[in-house]
């Protein structure tokens, strides 16, 4: 059965018109004969996508914990002596600035392997390097309790290399993401595995208590240690990097992502291009972009953080008084949230902008790592790694600076919560004047083939790298779609023609 597809051509009228074609890839799928999607065991890719998903909550436990853990470190409990009396003691006296310092450790780490990651994955495997990430940083993990006792700046170095492990696995599961799931997939499947993030921080916030309150704060970082390397070693067994290696893939499962990806590797290399860096790092909508990553992630650094010390009741400046169980079953409820509305979220944003009620820059989906993929196609996976580390150094300054803020008196948590709330709405000042959703004409030249045309292979590959960043959960955010769109918004700023052919199952195009 042959099926059709419109492709956008644009006109010199700067008009864009859909010519329908046939196209070679029908929507059959060749493995359905392997059973319904609920039966993910039955696909490898399903599989893989399971697995992932218990790595994103891995990662999530891992990079929290310690929140939760630190009030139970500095916690004073009853303890008898010989002669009978009762005495309190803690085992660590950590004041609110080095509290602030330990918690703020972790992104130091994590800010310097965002980008370097994408490169190591290349070269030694995607599998390999999100394994190794998580199972690091469990090993490190497990060994906090120990290394907590011998002095705090070991402690806080432990923190710096977790951080520095984890950095790394953003850029390799989105390796392995290329090489194994089809385009018209991705949406379900990368949708489902990034849900885990969330969820991880429901499960740390929510279970550390628990287990610190009835085990002791060193079975925190035992129990969730030793679950991430049990998973390390499960995701190192069952996980290859491409289909073609792992030997318990069928024959028709295979041919199925074949052919949906083409012949050669979605990460394959492209031609080198020249970066336009003064433009770049000058371009005001960029800077909107990044400053509102920054003001985000602060809030949301400044959340997981900082949100179960000040619903505690362990020290003069804890506000409400909470037990240690219910500080962190709370402070995971925005997390909860979080997990549970995205996708209606991304669904409403998508009929809000298909209904034309807003506009891309002052529209929902835009005001994220997505909005370099608009702006600079070309150079979106590096902006996005610059986006990256920005979010990074808002964790460390945020974590920091409340811990300065913080320092005996319950009413400094007002200046706490003043300072999140008013960089929040600064960047939103900032993006509203400054901000778009258009493509730059600087960041056309990235694009250009040998004869001056713009390769919409770029988009694609973009697409790939960002989808899960951005448009996990969206309905409309196939590859060929999200292309028309970002031809249709370039076509408002350049007269020349756009082709898109469709070719042996691999889509070329030329503007």
């Amino acid at each position: 059965m042959m099926f059709q597809k419109k492709i956008p051509v644009m006109s010199p009228q700067n008009s864009v018109k859909f010519h329908t074609v046939p196209a070679n890839d029908s929507p059959v799928k060749p493995d359905s004969h392997l059973g319904p999607r609920w039966m993910f065991w039955r696909r490898r890719r399903d599989i893989l996508t399971v697995l992932a998903f218990f790595g994103f909550i891995n990662m999530s436990i891992l990079r929290i914990n310690l929140s939760i853990a630190i009030l139970a470190m500095t916690s004073k409990y009853p303890v008898i002596t010989n002669n009978g009396t009762t005495i309190y003691v803690q085992d660590f006296d950590f004041n609110p600035q080095t509290k602030g310092f330990i918690l703020s450790a972790f992104f130091y780490g994590y800010m310097v392997t965002q980008i370097p990651g994408g490169w190591l994955a290349t070269r030694m495997g995607g599998h390999k390097l999100y394994g190794a990430g998580i199972g690091v940083t469990a090993l490190f993990t497990v060994l906090t309790p120990f290394i907590a006792q011998v002095h705090i700046y070991f402690l806080i170095a432990t923190r710096v290399i977790e951080g520095l492990c984890e950095g790394f696995t953003n850029s390799s599961i989105e390796y392995i993401w290329a090489q194994w799931v089809p385009p018209l997939e991705r949406n379900r499947l990368m949708g489902f595995a990034f849900t885990g993030t969330p969820l991880g921080i429901v499960t740390a916030m929510s279970m550390s208590g628990i287990i610190a309150t009835y085990l002791g704060w060193q079975a925190v970082f035992f129990i969730t240690g030793s679950f991430a390397l049990v998973w390390t070693f499960a995701w190192w067994i069952i996980v290859y990097d491409e289909p073609e290696n792992d030997p318990r893939i069928t024959l028709e499962e295979l041919t199925h992502i074949r052919n949906c990806l083409g012949k050669k590797s979605n990460m394959k290399k492209r031609q080198e291009i020249v970066f336009p860096w003064c433009k770049m790092l000058t371009s005001l909508p960029i800077w909107a972009g990044v400053t509102v990553i920054f003001v985000m992630t602060w809030n949301y650094h400044t959340l997981g953080t900082q949100m179960p010390t000040f619903l505690s009741g362990k020290l003069e400046s804890d506000v409400l008084g909470f037990d240690i169980k219910k500080a962190g079953l709370f402070s995971s409820m925005p997390y909860l949230v979080m997990a549970i509305y995205a996708p209606f979220a991304c669904s409403a944003a998508d009929w809000i902008l298909e209904k034309q009620l807003l506009s891309v820059t002052n529209g929902l989906y835009h005001v994220s790592s997505v909005n370099h993929l608009d702006l600079a196609p070309p150079y979106a996976s590096l902006l996005t790694g610059l986006a990256h580390t920005m979010s990074s150094v808002s964790g460390i300054l945020a974590t920091t600076l409340n811990g300065y803020v913080v320092r005996n008196k319950a009413k400094e948590w007002t200046v706490v919560f003043s300072i999140t709330g008013g960089i929040c709405f600064f960047g939103a000042i900032v993006y509203g004047v400054f901000g778009s959703g258009e493509l730059q004409k600087w960041a056309l030249q990235g694009s250009e083939g040998q004869n001056g045309t713009l390769n919409c292979e770029t988009l694609l590959h973009e697409v790939e790298i960002l989808n899960p960043l951005g448009y996990a959960f969206s309905r409309r955010a196939s590859e060929l779609s999200f292309v028309e769109r970002r031809i249709s918004r370039a076509s408002e700023q350049s007269p020349e023609k756009i082709i898109l052919e469709e070719k042996n199952g691999e889509r070329d195009g030329k503007f």
